[in-house]
């Protein structure tokens, strides 16, 4: 595996209609409930099977201290410049920090790995944005630009 990072990118989803704006997860034990219900719901079938004591053993026993201080600088950093780029150009994007969650999509890799929440398709502002080509392309844009940022702090002569 040649890969530098793992990014994958989502769009959320709330009970709360008036719930907005971006957010970038790293692995971890998500103590928060909204991490929690997020990886809930991103995690889908696959948390039904394993009890709450299970996915804390096994986060416990995959997460390594570099990995996770890894992925949270490229979380910062994305999550950075997303919310930085964005709110330049549209009003009322809402920066929701970057936060520990335990998603399984990130739990396999062996570099540095995280989840970014771009906007939530339950907010009808928000679910609007995300079919436009031209807000896409500057979340795309901006994610780059945070990963770029990473690899330059973490390896200066890249």
């Amino acid at each position: 595996n040649d890969a530098d990072v793992f990014v994958s990118v989502h769009a959320n989803a709330a009970q709360r209609h008036g719930a907005h704006g971006i957010e970038t997860y790293y692995l971890g034990t998500g103590h928060t409930e909204e991490a929690k219900e997020t990886a809930a719901r991103e995690n889908g079938e696959l948390v039904k099977s394993v009890k709450d004591g299970q996915v804390q053993e096994i986060l416990a026993s995959l997460i390594s201290t570099t990995k996770m201080n890894d992925s949270s600088r490229l979380a910062s950093s994305i999550q950075d410049k997303l919310y930085q780029s964005m709110r330049k150009k549209y009003s009322g994007i809402k920066d929701l920090g970057v936060k520990e969650g335990p998603f399984f999509v990130l739990h396999d890799t062996n570099m540095a790995s995280v989840l970014v929440e771009v906007g939530f398709v339950t907010n009808k502002k928000e679910e609007k944005r995300l079919k436009q080509s031209l807000y896409l392309d500057r979340l795309a844009l901006s994610i780059a630009k945070g990963i770029a940022e990473f690899i330059e702090e973490r390896d200066p002569m890249i």
